[in-house]
């Protein structure tokens, strides 16, 4: 409620109805000028960065989440660009997200999502590893190691390439 005091400059020219417990106020509309008083206060929690606002809006067809420090280490960055290269997505058209934020609201609008961690959010827990699966209408999904153990362990990193080549045809 405490925010509603930043839409009133909006509103001050109409005629604003304010409903009591058992009475109907009709509050007209006034010549005096307004002031505006802002109330300031430590919100760095509960903001949302602008860059995820536009992606929930229109988000890009594919979405990786992976449990590795953003930005990611050199040789977990090569390969994840590798491996995107490998089955033609261009790079533009991904998002990459922290497994810790993700959020239900990621899956909409999304054409294929990688999960590449150790540790797998909810809608992705009755998966398989390294099998492309359909998630939902439209959305395909493929739960594999994270990007560390794919840098470091070949045979997690062929049985993955294993199934990218079955599925999109490299």
């Amino acid at each position: 409620m405490k925010d509603d005091i930043f839409f009133l400059p909006l509103f001050i020219k109409e005629k604003i109805y304010v409903i009591g417990k058992d009475e109907l106020m009709l509050v007209e509309e006034k010549q005096a000028p307004v002031t505006t008083q802002y109330i300031i206060e430590d919100t760095t929690e509960k903001l949302i960065k602008p860059e995820k606002i536009a992606q929930t809006i229109n988000p890009s067809p594919f979405l990786i989440l992976h449990e590795e420090n953003s930005p990611l280490p050199a040789p977990q960055e090569e390969l994840l660009s590798n491996i995107l290269k490998a089955i033609n997505i261009p790079l533009p058209q991904i998002e990459k997200i922290f497994v810790g934020e993700f959020r239900r609201e990621y899956l909409t609008g999304r054409q294929f999502i990688f999960v590449l961690s150790s540790s797998v959010p909810a809608p992705f827990a009755q998966m398989e590893k390294n099998k492309v699966r359909l998630l939902s209408e439209g959305t395909q999904a493929l739960i594999s190691d994270s990007l560390t153990d794919l840098t470091n362990d070949k045979q997690k990193k062929m049985a993955l390439w294993a199934e990218l080549k079955q599925h999109f045809k490299m």
